[in-house]
């Protein structure tokens, strides 16, 4: 939605106005809580009675901002900050992503600065729910070990020594990732950043398509229009990201050294997605000892199963979200892979969690 979409409604879970940044400790909670619970925008320019106020001197304020979010939240908190003007008034708009944290206040801990947004309010966390955000770097070396595990081993012997092929190649599947990472819409509500794997491929889907104007070819020429710039600043200052528009070639280069065939992209109507194919020499019927490439599974139980090896709590109402099913069929999901002895379920029945049956 637009500003001016915005500006009329009422609060809520994912919004919120503040008329200056006077008072800046509400607006940290705010951030925090948008970032531990759901994408969540916050208008700094606008009363309590709906009129706008503007902001007198906006770039001093949005550096400020900044400093405050960079000097005042743990992990290292990467929300979308913008400029805009609206009746010759300028306002600060601060778009929150949901990331695996959790976020917390530095002043009051990583106990008692964890806040989640309960309606249009700021609430602490209580200790459930902190062991339900999972981190963010957690994620980001997760995944790869997630998929070294549940993909196919082949072994080739080369001048009397043996050598390992793995399914798929792991450093350009990192910058796949990487590459989902910095440049994901995160403001598309119900949309997540997805790796499944199949018997015959792996796919890394990123919500929103790509930016206007932009096409394959130019992202295949180096083209680079940089979404998330807090996002891809903050994974280039950790390593995990080089030069921006180099990323394609390096996947390329990749694939061609180790054997492996070409990824291909696909560009859908609110997504995008990459798909891997094995390397020739690792035979796709092997069974590997995980069930999430299983194709007896469908689409959202092997994301259900996914999400549990990184160590996301999730029940049949994710499945509803993400999927857009009825909660009778997310029920039935669940309740075929506790019957195949894949998953169980640990606690009582309102603050348990399932596991993978291999992990309790």
């Amino acid at each position: 939605m637009s500003v001016n979409d915005l500006l009329p409604l009422p609060e809520g879970k994912m919004l919120e106005f503040k008329r200056d940044l006077s008072s800046p400790k509400p607006i940290l909670k705010t951030l925090v809580a948008f970032a531990n619970t759901a994408d969540g925008t916050l208008i700094i320019g606008r009363g309590d009675d709906g009129s706008i106020v503007g902001i007198e001197n906006i770039l001093a304020d949005e550096e400020r901002l900044a400093s405050l979010i960079a000097d005042c939240i743990a992990p290292a908190m990467m929300p979308d900050i913008e400029a805009v003007t609206i009746d010759a008034k300028s306002l600060l708009l601060i778009r929150v992503a949901h990331w695996p944290g959790p976020f917390y206040l530095k002043e009051k801990g990583a106990i008692n600065g964890v806040f989640v947004r309960l309606g249009s309010t700021n609430r602490q966390a209580d200790e459930a729910t902190r062991q339900d955000i999972p981190s963010l770097l957690d994620a980001v070396a997760d995944v790869p070990r997630f998929i070294a595990r549940n993909t196919r081993l082949a072994s080739k012997i080369e001048s009397m020594q043996r050598r390992d092929i793995a399914e798929y190649p792991a450093i350009a599947v990192r910058e796949v990732l990487i590459n989902a990472l910095a440049h994901a819409d995160y403001g598309r509500s119900g949309m997540r950043i997805m790796v499944s794997i199949f018997y015959d491929r792996l796919e890394i889907q990123s919500p929103g398509a790509l930016p206007f104007g932009m096409t394959l070819d130019d992202f295949r020429a180096g083209v680079s229009h940089v979404r998330n710039i807090v996002v891809s600043r903050v994974l280039h200052e950790l390593g995990l990201m080089e030069q921006w528009g180099s990323g394609y070639q390096r996947i390329i280069n990749a694939c061609r050294q180790g054997g492996y065939p070409e990824p291909e992209w696909q560009e859908l109507a609110s997504c995008v997605r990459v798909i891997f194919r094995p390397h020739p020499d690792v035979p796709v019927n092997v069974p590997v000892n995980v069930p999430v490439a299983d194709a007896a599974l469908n689409e959202r139980q092997q994301w259900f199963l996914e999400q549990l090896s990184v160590g996301r709590s999730v029940k049949a109402v994710d499945i509803e979200a993400q999927w857009g099913v009825v909660e009778k069929t997310a029920k039935r999901d669940i309740s075929a892979l506790k019957k195949m002895d894949l998953i169980v379920f640990v606690g009582a029945p309102k603050t348990g969690r399932y596991q993978l049956k291999d992990s309790q």
